[in-house]
């Protein structure tokens, strides 16, 4: 408004200024958005969720999408997500030469030596995670929402007497692979 009443030349390079900074960000974060690939497991009570983010695609990993809703929304305004698709949890993934073991309710992995980067804990399986990690030899343990409150402080110990990372997503929030 001051502008308008009184224009005069510093005003008015000031506002120009401001306009061509405020695009050069735009187009700096849109750049940002379109470059972005990344693996997270969101914390989501009574569910698992994985996402995956390939620039402006997002590939929601869930056995049950209803109770997404209000993440997906949220997050796909926050990143500038422009397609989503939907897919059905599978045992095993490989992100960047990297394994990720899913061990659900049923709590089956293989019994072989078998060498895991990440290790996700979902559904409270019942399982020696002792002896699971000796067979898989995880570098990283992950719990989700979907877990009983006294696994996780369990699996917690565990982890602490075994000196492995471990990341409950109700304690630290969504874990991102790197």
């Amino acid at each position: 408004m001051i502008l308008f009443t009184r224009p005069n030349f510093k005003k008015v390079i000031a506002l120009a200024t401001f306009i061509i900074g405020f695009q050069l960000w735009g187009i700096f974060t849109d750049y940002q958005t379109s470059e972005k690939n990344q693996l997270f497991l969101a914390h989501q009570t009574k569910n698992t969720a994985l996402m995956h983010q390939n620039g402006r695609t997002l590939v929601i990993i869930t056995n049950d999408t209803i109770r997404l809703d209000n993440i997906i929304d949220d997050y796909s305004v926050a990143e500038r997500i422009s397609n989503i698709s939907y897919s059905t949890i599978k045992n095993s993934y490989l992100w960047q030469n990297k394994t990720v073991l899913v061990i659900d309710s049923l709590g089956v992995y293989p019994k072989a030596e078998t060498p895991v980067d990440y290790l996700i804990l979902t559904q409270s399986p019942k399982l020696n995670l002792e002896r699971a990690i000796t067979t898989l030899k995880p570098k990283y343990i992950i719990a989700d929402g979907n877990n009983y409150t006294s696994y996780i402080s369990r699996w917690k110990q565990t982890c602490l007497k075994t000196k492995l990372p471990f990341h409950a997503t109700g304690e630290k929030g969504a874990y991102y692979f790197d």
